[in-house]
């Protein structure tokens, strides 16, 4: 037989921001669990909680930010082989979120800082281009040879226009 007692370690933090008629200053939290005084410290036991609640914040994202509610194959392979990609990418995201902040951020927050504003795409006479500003340029031209670099032997082909640069794809 387990344990037979729980243990309840309370905290109560100060808001941030105190809005009118709130007669309440702070937040008041919970943690209920089965380990023992002499296992861990409540300061630990708040740090070990805290790592298991970003986890599953983590999976909560790769689940909704990279579409991960269905799989869209009927082959086992096949679905092993899209979730594999989604885990890349989405891991590449949450490396691009450390740009932003030294905490990282969340892919919805990357999607709208980055990628979303960081170029146009421009579809005209049968070929495909990105139109990025000068600053973001040459942020990607950057990250492009750490990853040629690291991962590639190849090259990428970019083109310079005027007030922007042009990937084809």
């Amino acid at each position: 037989m387990g344990r037979s007692f729980l243990r309840v370690i309370f905290i109560r933090t100060k808001k941030k921001e105190i809005k009118a008629g709130d007669n309440h200053p702070y937040h008041y939290y919970a943690i209920v669990t089965n380990m023992s005084n002499s296992e861990m410290t409540n300061e630990k036991i708040i740090q070990f909680y805290r790592k298991r609640a970003q986890v599953e914040n983590n999976i909560k994202d790769l689940k909704n930010g990279m579409d991960f509610h269905h799989f869209p194959c009927q082959s086992l392979k096949a679905n092993h082989v899209w979730g594999l990609m989604g885990i890349i990418a989405y891991n590449l995201m949450r490396l691009a979120s450390f740009t932003i902040s030294k905490d990282g951020c969340f892919s919805q927050t990357v999607r709208k800082k980055i990628v979303i504003k960081a170029c146009e795409v421009i579809k005209h006479a049968r070929s495909t281009e990105l139109r990025m500003m000068n600053h973001v340029e040459r942020e990607v031209l950057r990250l492009m040879m750490i990853l040629s670099n690291t991962f590639f032997k190849g090259e990428a082909r970019l083109m310079r226009t005027t007030n922007v640069a042009t990937h084809h794809l």
